[in-house]
């Protein structure tokens, strides 16, 4: 055995430690390659490239159909949304071209009367016979609105060869005398559906109103207070189905309206009072027609809950 009290040891100076070389620990040398970090090693280098191992011909054999039906597959949900798409804008082509959707009849849905009904066959006529599919819906439901009495107005397809056409008129409270003899048909909220001379047959029937206008409107135009009130108002009476409504006169800030209470009667003339926008003339106006008695000249209905009856002979207070 080799003693170690005889084997020279490095002498170290005081408050002073050697500094450590490279490939040394704690100022003792090592040897050893692979803890000296200033070496090199030398031994092989892993080949990271290394070849895959030869498979089976078999198991290869078997690799290379599994990759074969992928791809067979992939191809084949393209094909098959391809053909899809093909045949359905064949289909497309097919209807567009196709006189099945042609249309054949329009279905009209109104409650106004003769002319009006042939104002809209003349705009809905130029449908027949067009490929339902293509037709221009909203080109017809500008058309429709664009006459000046049409509120509103809708057009729907019915396949195969139907079109549904809605059309709502205006409330129509009667004929606006002007200045140059002509008359504007004005609806219940003073606008003016159209200008028309006096004996045109659409007027025929409608109450005539004298509002003392100084311009002449066109059709679009809204007339200006009090006429949206002194129309509303009158249109109220002929809503009850109480009487007819002849004449409405609008003088010095007073309506009075003329007024066939049945059919060979006489007129009655009814004293309003200031234009305003209400239903209680119109039913204390109904309730007074509605009683039976002498044969009425005048009704003054200016304080409504009181209204003053003047007979065909005397005067009498209700």
């Amino acid at each position: 055995m080799t003693d170690l009290s005889q084997t020279p040891f490095p002498t170290v100076r005081s408050g002073r430690r050697p500094k450590p070389r490279p490939g040394s620990v704690g100022g003792v040398a090592v040897r050893a390659p692979l803890l000296d970090p200033t070496r090199t090693p030398t031994g092989p280098r892993p080949d990271v490239h290394r070849r895959r191992e030869v498979e089976h011909p078999k198991l290869e054999k078997r690799r290379r159909s599994i990759r074969r039906s992928a791809r067979w597959v992939t191809w084949r949900r393209w094909f098959t949304a391809g053909g899809v798409l093909t045949t359905l804008g064949f289909g497309v082509l097919v209807a567009l071209a196709s006189p099945l959707f042609a249309v054949k009849t329009v279905a009209i849905t109104f409650s106004g009367s003769s002319t009006q009904t042939a104002d809209i066959e003349s705009v809905t006529n130029a449908m027949r016979g067009k490929n339902l599919i293509r037709l221009n819906v909203d080109g017809r439901v500008e058309a429709l609105r664009s006459l000046p009495w049409v509120a509103t107005a809708s057009v729907h397809r019915r396949f195969p060869n139907t079109v549904a056409v809605t059309v709502l008129a205006h409330d129509l409270a009667g004929a606006v005398e002007l200045i140059d003899g002509r008359v504007a048909l004005a609806a219940t909220d003073g606008s003016v559906l159209s200008v028309v001379s006096a004996d045109d047959p659409s007027v025929a029937g409608l109450p005539r109103f004298e509002l003392g206008l100084r311009s002449i409107p066109v059709a679009g135009d809204s007339l200006a207070e009090p006429a949206a009130a002194v129309m509303a108002s009158a249109a109220s009476f002929e809503r009850r189905g109480a009487g007819r409504l002849q004449r409405v006169v609008l003088a010095d800030g007073e309506v009075t309206w003329i007024v066939r209470p049945h059919p060979g009667d006489r007129t009655v003339r009814v004293d309003i009072g200031t234009p305003r926008e209400s239903d209680v003339p119109a039913a204390a106006l109904t309730s007074v027609l509605a009683r039976r008695g002498p044969t009425l000249r005048a009704v003054d209905l200016r304080a409504p809950d009181t209204p003053v009856l003047e007979l065909a002979n005397r005067s009498a207070k209700r």
